[in-house]
């Protein structure tokens, strides 16, 4: 792959920044994605008709649709014609009463026939899908230029979160790449573990004189995106 890419680029910018550069990747292509709908697409009849198959987006996304500021009317678009379609579903239920309640409320998809399951979300959220495609993509560039390269600005930005660093190892096709990605994220983690030993031990009443390091302090919050990775915050 081309040092060039597009891919390879997002990761380079990416890693200037502290955190896992996958997460901040897919992040920003949530945003936009989000964005671009809200402030033009929300009466798209297409992707209406998509969103009214899915009923919406996830609850990580429509969540952060509403940290868009100014933009809550798109919000209310999209959901008002989602929880129509939800409510027009659940009103149509047509199953005797000796049925369950599960299989009266739809909870299982029924077998046969092109009818939308009446709760069941019939597919993978669209901002879930195209955040999953741009990683993958810049997580090839990532390991397919990470020796002698990325390693260096991906040690300084601190590692991959742990999900992002399981989809790195898949894709490392040799031994060295393995070896580095695994070698610099130990190191990583490494550091981050002794910051927080040392927050926990500052913390002690027989050492509260020594003074709590900015990176002490940042750790607690740095270990927990590393475990589960970079979210958005929500208002």
């Amino acid at each position: 792959m081309s040092t060039r890419s597009a891919s390879y680029q997002d990761i380079v910018r990416a890693t200037e920044q502290p955190g896992c550069p996958l997460c901040h990747i897919g992040q920003k292509t949530a945003h936009s994605y989000l964005d671009n709908l809200l402030w033009g697409s929300v009466n798209d009849p297409e992707l209406r008709a998509e969103l009214d198959k899915l009923l919406g987006f996830c609850g990580k996304h429509s969540r952060q649709m509403m940290t868009f500021q100014g933009e809550r009317l798109g919000v209310a678009i999209v959901h008002h014609a989602m929880l129509k379609e939800a409510l027009r579903r659940l009103q149509n239920v047509d199953a005797p009463q000796s049925r369950s309640l599960s299989q009266r409320l739809g909870l299982r998809k029924s077998v046969g026939g092109d009818t939308p399951p009446v709760i069941e979300p019939a597919g993978q959220c669209p901002v879930c899908a195209k955040q999953a495609e741009i990683e993958a993509r810049a997580l090839d560039a990532l390991v397919e230029n990470l020796v002698d390269d990325l390693d260096g600005p991906l040690r300084e930005a601190g590692g991959l979160c742990w999900e992002h660093l399981g989809l790195a190892l898949q894709r490392c096709r040799d031994e060295p790449t393995q070896a580095a990605l695994v070698e610099l994220q130990s190191a990583a983690w490494s550091e981050l573990v002794e910051h927080l030993g040392e927050f926990i031990r500052k913390r002690d009443y027989r050492f509260q004189h020594e003074q709590v390091t900015e990176a002490e302090a940042a750790s607690i919050g740095q270990s927990i995106e590393a475990l589960t990775g970079q979210y958005p915050p929500v208002d």
